[in-house]
């Protein structure tokens, strides 16, 4: 039973048995260390005392045996070393008298032994007299044997002792520790942190108060396999997220390549991957692109310019988008929308570069097809006043004659609209023929004018000789159109020089009317003092009403042709008269341009389309100009109104004299930041001058106005109708909604309505209306 205790308790329980060893090695080391010393202090008491009865010899004998010796009595010298030797320890004793005589008692032995000698001195008459020398010898036999009967007890009793107390020590241990060990490393044995385990309980009492290590430990432990499973479903939750989010990938690069040519270039531009499609597309095989340079693709027309802004932005370690013209292998071009991304490392390092093209070559032919169009009168098929000033700016120093059919409007309203169409025909046709020879071009301008631009002259009297013979011609030729016979005047105003040339020409064109002559070359000493004074006059009271707060909002009513509702209000700025009369931009806003008035007039519009969203529940556009972008007090002024005011998710932009935008890169800026606040962007006037498409994209506009000059003629002109509706399939490829402006009567809004535009704007739906009118139209509808 014992054996088993022992070998359950100590034997088999390794820690315990070490413990048992070590502490009895300690235990036997410092048994044997305290009984050394004690043995040594029981050695100096016994080396002591043996001295201290040789100290007695020297002090109480050896003055008697010396007056024993002195008067030489034997009897007595021999009773008092028998004395000396009865004292305890001590062993023998002798005494020698030089040559007179030896005594002695006792037994010497060969064991352990200490001796001491005495000398013998007798004081006669004030005179030391040297008798001889007492020598005593002291036994430690007794001593060793004394010294190893306690070495036996004391190493007997400690081992004992050390023994039983380590047992037992090392049995609380077992109770209190290692029983407790092993039922903690049975449950850590058994935890799995894929399930939520019980919390480890030991076998003992718990103080509610005080804990001790093993209570902390158990703690400790129920904390980790709490946190060890919470992290488990953690780590499984993030995995689980981790495959659908690879397989979500994988769908999206399933979905990327069969909808959009990708590829992947490294550092230095040349190509790691392609897909299928931008293989069929540009009729390479993947073998024949990988490790070529990107410029492979790249179109003979693609400036060095534009490539190395490309660069700027990606090496930036910005996301580059733009427009792109590519080549195919054989040597045809497709037209592409082309976004670059720089992938970084976990370090901020371009690691490559992934670039997916969506083929916009339909949309560019379009575009190139809407902008001969838009360039092309559709009745002559005669390049029109929007080409001419194109053109105009890309030659040094031209010459134009500005030519105006006189009463024209007596021919139309007397013949009727046909024969007056047949007349602009015939004038065009003769022009063109008669400027073949004059190295010129002619232009319509509008109903009843053209232009003749010419880039080549020999000298300013040359081409007005020419513009002479020409008018001569025209005049004296009658048109003829069964049963009609027509006579026409010409008026012509000419110009010379690249500054101001077409404004030049009109202005003697408006001259020679006025003086009766067939045509004047501009002079600069035409009177204009009237002009001046004209705007003098405009700019005094444009000064007044900003000083008296008499540059207000008046407010139009945007139709949403889908909901029947007004859901939206156009700013449109107006000038209170002195009379109360209310006054259109068209007389005051050139001017407040020409003496910097019109950054103020924008912050007040600013203002007044920020009230409003604030106290109305729809949205309203205010409109800025490029230069109000570039102005950096205006573009800040309007940033920090719309996020002061939070309503900038009721607040479209309105972008105006958009065509040509030099700084883009300032302008996206802008408008990224306004689409940040909420704001939404629309582009006004669509659909005349520059109207470029791919502005369109890269700005990411949420509406297209479509420009009033189209839709005010959409029911008289089809060519009108065809490109309004062009504008609209685009709007809806591009998820943009468009708005109609200068829906004027029903038969405007008839075919807006069938071409499916999204919004409707003009006096038809409300003229402009001022801001107390606003809630007027919550339950309007047009009837």
């Amino acid at each position: 039973m014992i054996r088993n205790f022992i070998f359950d308790y100590f034997v088999n329980q390794k820690v315990s048995f070490r413990l048992l060893v070590f502490t009895l090695l300690f235990s036997a080391l410092i048994t044997l260390f305290i009984t050394i010393v004690q043995l040594y202090m029981d050695y100096k008491n016994g080396i002591k005392s043996i001295h201290t009865q040789l100290e007695l010899v020297e002090s109480s004998y050896t003055a008697s045996v010396s007056q024993s010796i002195w008067v030489f009595d034997e009897e007595q010298i021999n009773l008092q070393l028998e004395g000396i030797v009865s004292l305890p320890d001590i062993l023998f004793t002798s005494l020698t008298l030089g040559d007179s005589g030896y005594y002695e008692y006792g037994k010497i032995t060969d064991e352990y032994q200490v001796e001491k000698k005495f000398k013998l001195i007798y004081k006669y008459n004030l005179k030391e007299v040297y008798l001889g020398e007492l020598k005593v010898v002291a036994d430690l036999d007794k001593l060793y044997e004394q010294l190893e009967e306690k070495i036996f007890v004391i190493l007997l009793s400690q081992g004992v002792k050390t023994f039983f107390v380590s047992l037992f020590i090392l049995f609380l241990f077992q109770i209190l520790v290692t029983r407790h060990l092993e039922s903690i490393a049975s449950y850590a044995k058994s935890l799995r942190i894929n399930q939520e385990n019980k919390p480890l309980v030991l076998n003992k009492i718990v103080s509610t108060t005080k804990h001790d290590e093993l209570d902390l430990l158990v703690n400790s432990i129920n904390v980790m396999q709490r946190e060890l499973h919470s992290s488990f479903k953690n780590v499984t939750r993030q995995l689980e997220k981790r495959k659908k989010l690879e397989k979500t990938l994988v769908e999206y690069k399933k979905a990327m390549d069969a909808s959009a040519y990708v590829s992947r270039g490294n550092l230095e531009g040349n190509i790691t991957y392609v897909n299928e499609l931008l293989c069929q597309v540009s009729g390479y095989t993947a073998e024949e692109l990988i490790g070529k340079s990107h410029n492979i693709f790249r179109h003979p027309d693609s400036s060095d310019e534009f490539f190395a802004d490309m660069w700027k932005t990606l090496l930036n370690k910005e996301v580059w988008s733009g427009a792109t013209r590519n080549i195919k292998k054989d040597a045809t071009s497709f037209d592409c929308f082309q976004t670059i991304i720089p992938i970084l490392d976990v370090d901020g390092n371009i690691r490559e570069y992934i670039a997916s093209r969506y083929d916009i070559t339909e949309l560019v032919e379009k575009r190139e097809s809407l902008e001969k169009a838009y360039q092309t009168d559709s009745l002559t098929g005669l390049e029109n006043r929007i080409k001419l000033l194109k053109d105009i700016k890309e030659v040094q120093e031209p010459a134009l004659a500005i030519i105006d059919i006189d009463s024209f409007k007596e021919i139309n309203d007397f013949y009727g609209h046909e024969i007056g169409d047949y007349v602009i025909l015939e004038v065009a046709k003769r022009l063109k023929k008669l400027s073949e020879s004059r190295y010129s071009k002619i232009y319509r301008l509008q109903a009843d004018q053209f232009a003749l631009f010419c880039t080549d002259y020999q000298s300013k009297e040359r081409f007005e000789k020419d513009i002479t013979t020409l008018i001569s011609e025209l005049v004296d030729s009658p048109i003829y159109k069964d049963p009609y016979e027509l006579l026409i005047g010409i008026t012509a105003g000419i110009s010379f020089g690249s500054s101001n040339l077409f404004i030049n020409a009109d202005i003697g064109l408006k001259v020679a009317k006025k003086e009766n002559k067939n045509y004047l070359v501009y002079n600069s000493n035409f009177n204009i003092e009237k002009e001046y004074e004209s705007n003098l006059h405009w700019t005094k009271k444009l000064k007044k009403a900003l000083h008296e707060k008499k540059i207000v909002a008046y407010y139009q009513p945007i139709y949403n042709n889908k909901t029947a509702k007004i859901e939206k209000f156009e700013a449109l700025v107006r000038m209170i008269d002195e009379d109360g009369s209310i006054i259109s931009p068209y007389f005051f806003l050139d001017i407040a341009r020409k003496v910097k008035l019109y950054p103020q007039i924008t912050m007040i519009m600013i203002d007044s389309g920020i009230r409003a969203a604030k106290n109305h529940d729809y949205e309203f556009s205010i409109n800025l100009t490029i230069d109000d972008i570039s102005n950096e007090d205006v573009s800040k002024y309007f940033l920090t109104k719309v996020k002061e005011s939070g309503v900038g998710h009721k607040i479209v932009m309105e972008l105006v004299e958009s065509e040509g935008i030099e700084d883009f890169q300032n302008v996206k800026k802008f408008i990224d930041k306004i689409k940040g606040l909420g704001c939404k962007l629309a582009i006004d006037d669509f659909g005349t001058g520059y109207s470029n498409f791919e502005y369109l994209l890269r700005l990411n506009a949420d509406y297209i106005k479509i420009d009033g000059s189209l839709i005010k003629d959409i029911d008289k002109n089809k060519n009108v109708g065809l490109v309004a509706e062009t504008i609209v399939a685009f709007s809806k490829i591009s998820n943009m909604k468009t708005i109609a402006e200068f829906v004027s009567h029903k038969e405007i809004l008839d075919i807006v309505q069938g071409i499916d535009v999204d919004y409707l704007q003009g006096y038809y739906i409300s003229e402009p209306i001022a801001y107390e009118d606003i809630s007027k139209f919550k339950e309007f509808r047009i009837t």
